[in-house]
């Protein structure tokens, strides 16, 4: 499975809804799975490509960008 991060405004531009999308915190990218996107963004630049079992991708996940820190 592969899922794109990029802009929010970029995906909302290329005419998807992103209300219930992931989003980073502060909302500025999105997460969508590529299958789903692939085609709009053929002449993109902008994005990013992750497998799901990519570290990278989980690091970025469990970013403070990502996900809310808790403390214990």
């Amino acid at each position: 499975m592969q899922f794109v991060v990029a802009e929010t405004m970029l995906f909302n531009q290329l005419g998807f809804n992103t209300d219930k999308w992931r989003k980073s915190l502060n909302g500025a990218y999105a997460l969508v799975h590529y299958d789903l996107v692939e085609e709009p963004l053929k002449n993109e630049t902008e994005y990013t490509v992750y497998r799901h079992d990519d570290a990278e991708f989980k690091k970025l996940m469990a970013s403070d960008e990502w996900t809310e820190q808790e403390e214990i």
